[in-house]
């Protein structure tokens, strides 16, 4: 027999979203994104709009290897291992992208 959903089904699944929230900024105080060099941001910001290692290198006029470099410095100061897990430690509320026209992109609002 199927019973129909109270309010006070509801309300642990909106106490749970927000104890989720309230657990990420926790994290983040806990463990502040580290300083990262300006190309290392800028790196990461052209992940995050969905750039690969080719585009982005074109995009800046330097070798694949060289963003391959940049890379491997800012996963490293973020304790991360891919591509994913930068994007996400490093803009963990989403990604504005720069303006059209800038090194960064096409002037989206992305979310991480």
């Amino acid at each position: 027999m199927c019973r129909p959903r109270s309010s006070a089904a509801a309300l642990p699944a909106a106490a749970a979203a927000h104890l989720h929230e309230a657990y990420l900024d926790a994290e983040r105080r806990r463990h502040p994104a580290p300083r990262l060099t300006p190309r290392q941001w800028q790196l990461l910001h052209l992940l995050a709009v969905g750039h690969t290692n080719l585009q982005i290198a074109r995009r800046l006029g330097v070798s694949e290897g060289t963003v391959r470099k940049h890379l491997e410095n800012a996963y490293r100061r973020l304790q991360v291992s891919n591509r994913m897990e930068a994007v996400t430690r490093a803009f963990p509320k989403g990604v504005v992208s720069c303006p059209p026209g800038s090194a960064g992109g096409s002037g989206r609002v992305r979310s991480a």
